[in-house]
């Protein structure tokens, strides 16, 4: 077979296997916390007006927090009855032990309950059964009931959850969480359903019945997959070369005279070092950074040079002069082989031609190969 053919399969292989699912779009409504003044904070309020029932009314949602949260108590939804009976789910977060915590009324009612996987998505299901004065709470793991709680039969509820401004139930604490499908069944029968996958807007659509409520500061999960943002602005002399740290979710971004962390996230960008003595970034180069090795490397294939940053002394191990020259290998692809401790590079573009090359450096050898592919 010949080699382009194989490089084809070989790509064709790559695309098949990706793990597709992994990287699927994620939604929800993301609420701002306590990391924003009181009047930014993220409100959700999914009746305008009362929303009545006869007999049941369940409330079922779709919970997650977000790590790295400055400050986790505060309410998860707040509801109140045309009777003025209040019943909140407020998350308490203590050094031992974090608890859900439902109130009725002015009182705990002694239904609380723990969820292992905080920062995952899990279902809370609340049940109001008026015709038997009795109140359900559910998640995967617990069934919690009390009855003799003060609901009376045709009751009417308001629900806000996060930030409320609602009479009877305003609030301004709320953990760091983010919430989805969001459904609301009627004596047996699922009347409304959110979704929450917007990404721009301050209005959440019920796609059932058409009760669309209204989100205040709103910060839409979708979004982020939809749009571009700007996250950091910098500048850099000459050609770059970057690499992402999954370890501490960071991007390293290095020129011939500096080295740059940028975190995925608000903290501001860290010099590492600037003036690096090292005539090192050809256009073309690229970097990645080696978790195994905790190492971040330069990778010159021109030149066959891997370059190894040391981190303590600021210095690269090698270095070489820059070439004013195009490279034919230009776009390589890479991929990284923990099992034999190597870097495989695919390919690449320079001066008009494409390499049909598979090649690969062992890291415990320091030497270069060929794959010499056979179909």
């Amino acid at each position: 077979m010949c080699k382009s053919c194989c490089l084809k399969i070989i790509c064709a292989y790559f695309l098949l296997f990706l793990p597709f699912g992994s990287i699927s779009q994620d939604y929800g409504l993301l609420f701002r916390s306590h990391e924003t003044p009181a009047d930014g904070r993220t409100a959700l309020e999914l009746t305008t007006g009362e929303m009545c029932f006869g007999e049941k009314a369940e409330l079922s949602i779709r919970l997650r927090f977000r790590e790295k949260g400055k400050g986790y108590y505060g309410y998860i939804w707040r509801i109140i009855t045309s009777h003025g009976l209040n019943i909140d789910l407020v998350f308490k977060p203590s050094p031992n032990r974090h608890k859900f915590n439902l109130v009725i009324g002015k009182h705990a009612s002694g239904m609380s309950f723990e969820v292992d996987r905080r920062y995952d998505w899990n279902e809370i299901k609340l049940v109001l059964n008026a015709d038997e004065n009795k109140i359900e709470l559910i998640t995967p793991d617990t069934v919690l009931s009390k009855t003799n709680v003060g609901l009376a039969a045709d009751e009417c509820i308001q629900i806000a959850m996060g930030r409320s401004h609602i009479a009877g139930i305003r609030a301004i604490d709320l953990p760091p969480m983010s919430v989805r499908d969001i459904r609301i069944a009627i004596d047996g029968e699922t009347r409304h359903y959110w979704p929450l996958n917007e990404s721009t807007g301050t209005v959440a659509h019920d796609v059932l019945s058409g009760l669309d409520a209204r989100v205040i500061n709103p910060e839409w999960i979708l979004h982020d997959f939809q749009y571009w943002q700007l996250h950091q602005r910098t500048g850099f002399s000459g050609p770059v070369s970057l690499a992402f740290n999954p370890e501490n979710e960071s991007v390293l971004v290095f020129s011939n005279d500096s080295l740059t962390i940028i975190p995925i996230g608000p903290d501001p960008p860290t010099a590492v070092s600037a003036g690096i003595d090292s005539s090192l970034v050809n256009l073309g180069d690229q970097a990645v950074y080696v978790g195994w090795r905790n190492e971040l490397i330069n990778i010159n294939l021109e030149k066959k040079l891997i370059s190894s940053f040391d981190f303590k002394n600021r210095t690269w191990d090698k270095r070489h002069s820059i070439d004013n020259f195009q490279t034919p290998f230009l776009h390589h692809n890479k991929v990284l082989n923990p099992a034999d401790s190597s870097l495989i590079t695919i390919g690449g573009y320079g001066q008009l031609q494409y390499k049909n090359l598979i090649q690969r450096y062992s890291f415990n050898t320091g030497k270069w190969d060929t794959l010499d592919l056979h179909g």
